[in-house]
């Protein structure tokens, strides 16, 4: 130390030494490092915190790979789950999340007006088909509850016939101010009014059709989506997404008319078809290519995560094909319990510096 001192004389660190020679801006230098030393030490002391925190972090990422969620399934009773949709906390797309999960080998719907089940995804057109335990149909008819969504869920109304029945008359659906009673749907109150289970409504078979609707009112294709029997002061309603016996895209249950060419209400399909709505390019950025080495797309803190079925997870996709490759599979695994010994093992280190 003093050796540097004689052989470069001080120079007072304030000092700037812009425009000044390389010899005096070496001592300058020089002279601040003797001096930082101290700032020096604290800083390799913060620089060891640092790195612990991210052995920390590295650990848990490791470990969350080592271990899947087991909620996280392709398949939900013999109803097939794919994404946007999941099977519990932390599955398919997070927007979907509080509105559908598998309950009991039931896949569940979840609105404030009930828990609707799930009969069948059609991925191909993103319709979702439910059953409301509650409607009627031509083999059990029965007192309804309303229907409803939230504003703000990814779902809309369409391709649904939506008949209400055993109406007052004194319902606003009559007041003659606004027709919210399609005329031409008058076929297919007389085919449900044919049914012999009209009689658990309190009506007589091939009762006169003045108490049924065919409901058009605008409130069913936007947003809230409401159905409120008690305000329209009807008993009990059906929904038909489905007059023939083939679907296609959103069926033809918003066309009256094609109730004509199948006028036996026992094969109609009932129930109520939703359109749902998501950013499709996160699917295909990354959870396509999870799905199709047979994982199941979800998330966590860190991001996507494919959950693969031998009990690992993955940031793209499955080894092998996902369901056969578990050797691979049990590889990962063990070489991530590996890494997550060692870094443990340099956390031992870097705490006796400390």
């Amino acid at each position: 130390m003093n050796s540097i001192r004689r052989r470069f004389p001080e120079v007072p660190v304030s000092r700037s030494y812009k425009g000044q020679a390389p010899d005096t801006r070496l001592r300058v230098s020089l002279q601040m490092g003797i001096m930082l030393s101290p700032l020096h030490r604290i800083s390799v002391r913060f620089l060891q915190m640092m790195v612990v925190a991210e052995l920390m972090n590295m650990s848990k990422v490791l470990l969350s790979m080592a271990s899947a969620d087991s909620t996280c399934q392709n398949v939900c009773g013999d109803v097939p789950v794919m994404y946007p949709f999941g099977t519990g906390s932390g599955c398919g797309n997070k927007v979907f999340e509080k509105y559908v999960s598998c309950n009991n080998g039931k896949l569940l719907l979840h609105t404030p007006t009930g828990q609707y089940q799930v009969q069948r995804i059609d991925y191909t057109n993103n319709l979702l088909i439910l059953q409301d335990p509650k409607m009627s149909t031509c083999e059990n008819m029965q007192g309804s509850s309303n229907f409803g969504l939230p504003v703000d869920a990814p779902f809309s109304i369409v391709g649904d016939t939506f008949v209400l029945l055993n109406c007052l008359s004194t319902s606003m659906l009559y007041n003659g101010l606004s027709s919210l009673c399609d005329p031409a749907g008058t076929n297919i109150c007389q085919s449900l009014y044919s049914c012999s289970s009209v009689s658990q409504l309190g009506l007589e078979v091939n009762a006169p059709t003045s108490s049924c609707c065919v409901y058009t009112n605008p409130q069913l294709s936007s947003p809230p989506y409401e159905l409120n029997l008690q305000l329209l002061q009807c008993s009990s309603y059906t929904s038909i997404y489905s007059f023939g016996p083939e679907y296609g895209s959103g069926g033809d249950g918003s066309d009256p008319a094609a109730a004509n060419a199948y006028p036996n209400p026992s094969s109609w399909s009932y129930g109520i078809a939703l359109k749902f709505y998501y950013d499709e390019t996160a699917y295909y950025s990354s959870c396509k290519a999870c799905e199709q080495s047979n994982g199941v797309c979800a998330y966590n803190v860190y991001g996507f995560v494919c959950v693969c079925s031998a009990g690992v997870n993955t940031t793209t996709r499955c080894l092998g094909d996902g369901m056969n490759n578990a050797v691979g599979e049990e590889s990962f695994r063990n070489r991530a319990l590996e890494l997550t010994g060692l870094i443990a093992l340099l956390l031992d280190i870097f705490y006796s510096f400390l």
